[in-house]
């Protein structure tokens, strides 16, 4: 199933494929105060900008800046609340138990609720009884059949063989 999702690239591509169901739209709204934000569970990364409506009705860009700045930004501004401008992504401890999960940290402190929109990558879980259906459903139901006969295939023999093949004639 990994190998569905991020597939490898194919002979003539200039780069990987990349499927536009495993980058859903994400909302997040804050609270007057508090500067910390856990993001989904299955959140990867930002894919593309975090948005929210201004006062004049268009929509504001946050700029995302790398994890030294939030170590820096208390000594900045401490204290100064306001309309969020910057984010950092920070990844969380992980115990090994669960996946890797990710907070968002806002620049300023924002002062109010705002609703920011954004585009993630989703690091989807493993199925289970729970969660049976995979990302792509029923329309790609036959390429992750192939691309699980190909990685069966390859593991019993040790080399690629007719479920590699059909799985890339799918993918393309």
């Amino acid at each position: 199933l990994r190998q569905f999702y991020f597939p490898k690239m194919l002979q003539g591509q200039a780069t990987a494929h990349s499927w536009s169901f495993l980058k859903p739209i994400g909302t997040l709204t804050t609270v007057a105060d508090k500067q910390a934000y856990d993001m989904p569970d299955d959140f990867g990364t930002l894919s593309g900008r975090m948005t929210y409506a201004s006062s004049i009705g268009a929509r504001h860009t946050v700029k995302l800046y790398g994890i030294g700045w939030v170590n820096e930004w208390p000594q900045r501004r401490d204290g100064l609340t306001g309309k969020p401008e910057g984010v950092a992504i920070t990844p969380l401890k992980s115990e090994g138990v669960m996946g890797q999960r990710h907070q968002v940290s806002f620049f300023p402190t924002p002062d109010s609720a705002y609703v920011l929109t954004f585009a993630y990558e989703v690091l989807p879980g493993a199925l289970t009884s729970v969660n049976p259906h995979p990302y792509g459903g029923m329309a790609h139901s036959e390429t992750i059949f192939e691309s699980c006969l190909a990685v069966a295939e390859s593991r019993f023999d040790d080399a690629q063989g007719v479920h590699a093949a059909l799985f890339e004639e799918r993918l393309e």
